[in-house]
């Protein structure tokens, strides 16, 4: 009898623990305190592990297997969807670029360094976006022999962008492409950027060529166009632009004046041309500073100071401007 009751304390201790426990304290007077209280941890111990893996919801396995199922499941989704949303993207984007801006970009065909046919309604905001959609869209294939063109071909025109609406679009173009092509705040970016913000107002009637916004843009790309003349100078073409800039401070000089000067300080002809073709000099103002100088000196006809001008190795164009800053 004594052993069956033994029997059913630990059927009450095994799967009932805190009946069993009770049971144990009260039915079984006669066993020793020691054993009671160690078998009193080890079944309140049981008791926690048996609520905390029902409260769980299940086992770890199981959880487990249907988290396996469900990435098996996606794995195996088909590589052909896929595409299909990548596609599906494209064209939202394609709607979402004629939403926000109310055009698209043009599809090129031919040279980037040709002013692609625009469709958009001219001197409009709407043209100006049509530029910069169809630049980034083409610019990953602007190659470095078309960068190097389009650089010169900046530089060579001295800031004159505004003659006409062609010339407005080709440098608003050329701007966008240098944008897109390359890395922010690296100088052939910085030219892009700095080349279309000083045409899209003029171009757009916002601003004119003489405002102040626009002229403010122009210190910049000379800067860039220097940093860029620089990447790949040789120690001589470095000197010949110091010394270019260091007569320019206190003197008036023509191109051809300028590189005159630098042969007679020993520069090579073709350091000596390097370097006034990249010293940032605006001809225009060395024209007018020279006039001025002049006028202050000495008395001039119209005729005799274009003259005197041209002696100095100014152009034509460039002595007439000459004249006309002085008054004549």
């Amino acid at each position: 009898m004594k052993k069956e009751r033994n029997i059913l304390m630990w059927i009450l201790l095994v799967f009932l623990p805190p009946i069993g426990i009770v049971y144990m304290w009260i039915r079984k007077k006669k066993l020793p305190q020691k054993r009671k209280v160690i078998y009193t941890v080890i079944f309140a111990i049981w008791t926690v592990y048996v609520i905390a893996v029902n409260a769980s919801g299940g086992s770890e396995p199981q959880q487990q297997e249907q988290t396996d199922a469900k990435q098996e499941t996606t794995n195996k989704k088909p590589k052909k969807k896929v595409e299909k949303k990548s596609d599906k993207k494209e064209e939202t984007n394609k709607k979402s670029n004629a939403e926000l801006y109310g055009v698209d970009a043009v599809e090129i065909t031919g040279d980037l360094l040709q002013t692609p046919t625009f469709t958009a309604e001219p001197r409009t905001s709407k043209m100006v976006d049509q530029i910069a959609l169809t630049a980034k869209a083409n610019a990953g294939n602007l190659n470095d022999d078309q960068v190097n063109a389009i650089i010169n071909d900046v530089r060579s025109v001295n800031h004159n962008f505004y003659s006409d609406e062609p010339s407005m679009l080709k440098y608003m173009w050329y701007g966008y492409l240098l944008d897109y092509k390359f890395e922010p705040n690296t100088p052939r970016q910085l030219l892009g950027q700095y080349l279309y913000q000083s045409i899209k107002n003029v171009y757009r009637g916002v601003e004119t060529a003489e405002s102040g916004i626009t002229q403010a843009n122009f210190p910049q790309i000379d800067e860039e166009l220097q940093k860029i003349a620089e990447e790949s100078m040789t120690l001589g073409q470095k000197n010949a632009v110091a010394k270019a800039h260091s007569y320019l401070e206190f003197a008036a000089f023509s191109h051809s004046g300028l590189v005159d000067q630098l042969q007679y300080e020993g520069f090579t002809p073709e350091e000596a041309t390097f370097a006034a073709d990249n010293c940032g000099a605006d001809w225009n103002e060395q024209v007018a500073k020279k006039a001025q100088s002049y006028m202050e000196h000495q008395s001039f006809s119209r005729e005799g100071l274009i003259e005197q001008l041209l002696y100095e190795g100014f152009t034509q164009e460039q002595a007439e401007y000459g004249v006309s800053s002085v008054g004549y």
